[in-house]
């Protein structure tokens, strides 16, 4: 007997066993084998998968998978054997916690989407009269800063973010002729965002800058006819969200102009804020009085 009789006579008793009729047509048997095939094979995961990873527990048992998706503290695997289920991030090994961060910010990319959305308004107090050492000047002083609004729009939990800040400003030049009146000028500083669950956003504030407005005394103005009045002003903010491994989730600025040409890396730095000292006219040139 041939092989290709061996085979005819196996299938016809595979289709008696499975209780089709003798006589039933071998190409059907042969296409509802190879779909059934098919089916299980879909259901596994390729051990060449680029998207297979081992991840380990606490206990050090480990297992090769594949993300389906991540929900605040849980994450949804797949097995390279077809098998679905759930695992608590927290379980896993900090290797694996900081890989399925990854994995969700890769995501987000992918799509185009943000991890983040950022909105900021410029908080000030009122201004108050400094006393002046002469009385050619009068200085007047307040405090201006940022409340930050970050809310996460992906469903992971984040926990211990850090936000870095830069604040630019044009700081005043009394007795200065213009475009030499007004100084650029920045500042910056951090802020820590403990806890940010899936969905939700939290208000942060960055700190306060002194700011002045100084202006001659009635009855006195600058000899070389510079304005008797320069005040500081806020230009904008520019500012990051970096989570606790350092790896950068969204940045924002309220102005584009204000990082036109700019060097992130050149202008951040916890540098020590100074105060500038109020009280005279400072400038180019001594006030005088009419």
């Amino acid at each position: 007997m041939s092989l290709v009789q061996r085979g005819s006579m196996l299938l016809r008793q595979l289709c008696c066993w499975l209780g089709w009729r003798e006589g039933f047509p071998v190409t059907v048997v042969l296409l509802a084998l190879i779909g059934a095939a098919t089916a299980y094979g879909a259901d596994t995961v390729p051990t060449s998968s680029p998207d297979l990873h081992t991840f380990t527990n606490q206990e050090g048992k480990t297992i090769n998978a594949v993300i389906l998706s991540v929900a605040q503290d849980d994450v949804n695997l797949k097995r390279d054997d077809g098998q679905s289920f759930k695992v608590a991030v927290s379980t896993l090994s900090k290797e694996d916690q900081v890989f399925i961060r990854l994995w969700v910010i890769q995501q987000a990319q992918a799509h185009h989407e943000d991890v983040l959305t950022i909105s900021a308004a410029s908080v000030r107090t009122d201004a108050k009269p400094v006393p002046s050492t002469n009385k050619i000047s009068v200085t007047s002083q307040w405090t201006e800063g940022y409340k930050v609004k970050v809310t996460n729009e992906t469903p992971v939990h984040w926990a211990n973010l850090h936000l870095r800040y830069v604040i630019f400003r044009q700081a005043g030049v009394p007795g200065a002729m213009p475009p030499s009146n007004y100084t650029p000028t920045h500042s910056t500083g951090t802020a820590a965002i403990d806890d940010l669950p899936g969905q939700q956003d939290v208000t942060v504030s960055t700190d306060k800058i002194d700011l002045l407005e100084v202006s001659t005394a009635p009855g006195y103005s600058y000899s070389n006819g510079a304005p008797v009045k320069v005040t500081d002003q806020i230009q904008g903010i520019w500012l990051r969200v970096y989570d606790d491994g350092n790896n950068l989730l969204q940045e924002w600025s309220s102005s584009k102009e204000i990082t036109k040409d700019i060097s992130w890396d050149a202008l951040w730095a916890p540098v020590a804020r100074g105060r500038r000292g109020a009280g005279n006219a400072r400038g180019a040139a001594p006030a005088r009085g009419n």
